[in-house]
């Protein structure tokens, strides 16, 4: 790939972000104070859209969380808050070991093996603790849960 189409898709991807920042402000949030570890160092894929480039884009400021059940999860990170938006690219799975999970754990939502985006879940009750090791574990809350 030429160095101009490299620049180009990147500055794409920064505007398409700059706009779903924009949209997502539009929106009304409720702010919750909670406090939570991520672990990023292994995960190549989340380190993009959590990290200081991805601050700057405000990729997540002022969006909702577009799925919560009671006992199970609190799903998170689509700007679109529809449930099917992401930041345009996909990657792989790290897989934890069963039995990984539990209350407070942050994880990967995806739709399939490889699908991971920009959308996670906060496991908020026994019956999310339960569920398989399909999704990559990155973070714990730590305080406000």
């Amino acid at each position: 790939m030429g160095t101009n189409k490299r620049a180009r898709k990147k500055e794409n991807r920064k505007q398409r972000l700059d706009q779903l920042a924009r949209q997502s402000q539009r929106r009304r949030q409720r702010t919750v104070g909670v406090r939570i570890a991520i672990v990023l160092a292994i995960i190549v894929g989340i380190a993009g859209i959590f990290s200081v480039s991805g601050a700057r884009y405000k990729y997540f400021d002022n969006t909702n969380c577009h799925r919560a059940i009671v006992n199970f999860v609190v799903q998170c990170g689509d700007p679109t808050a529809t449930g099917s938006g992401g930041p345009g690219y996909q990657f792989a799975d790290e897989l934890p070991a069963a039995g990984s999970y539990k209350v407070g754990s942050i994880a990967m939502a995806n739709s399939g093996p490889n699908t991971n985006g920009s959308q996670f879940f906060v496991i908020t009750g026994s019956d999310g603790a339960s569920l398989p090791p399909n999704y990559t574990l990155f973070g714990q809350v730590t305080e406000g849960l």
